[in-house]
């Protein structure tokens, strides 16, 4: 099992763009960006490409917003993330991020496990990731 986290916001997939001026489609860079970190901190973590089946876990935490801060903690629901990026194109950017650096491609998750959520307050916005051979 290999596990890793990446500091920052979570980004989610962007929407491919459409360049009239070249007339091709290609991905938002902020997008490939993100996807690059995540490949990045995963071959940190000592990922290699494993055949077969895998399982992924991720939790992503958007940071506790500045509005909303208190002096006790929130309550379980409060931290529930809601409002934010979609759980799937969230996942999607991370798989992508990964192919090539845990696996050698995304058809190889079989398992999926993601989560979304507010940080608790003062603690920054990051993803821990798991990544298992089945």
């Amino acid at each position: 099992m290999m596990q890793f986290t990446i500091p920052g916001e979570p980004k989610a997939k962007g929407r491919p763009r459409f360049s009239a001026k070249s007339g091709t489609v290609y991905t938002p860079k902020e997008t490939t960006s993100w996807e690059n970190k995540v490949g990045l901190y995963a071959f940190q973590a000592g990922a290699r490409p494993v055949e077969g089946a895998v399982e992924v876990r991720a939790q992503f935490f958007y940071e506790w917003p500045k509005s909303k801060h208190r002096k006790r903690e929130p309550r379980l629901a409060e931290r529930m993330a809601g409002g934010r990026d979609d759980i799937d194109n969230l996942a999607k950017c991370l798989l992508d991020g990964l192919q090539g650096v845990a696996f050698h491609n995304d058809r190889q998750v079989a398992v999926l496990h993601a989560e979304k959520w507010r940080a608790l307050q003062g603690h920054p916005a990051r993803t821990h990731v798991e990544v298992r051979a089945l």
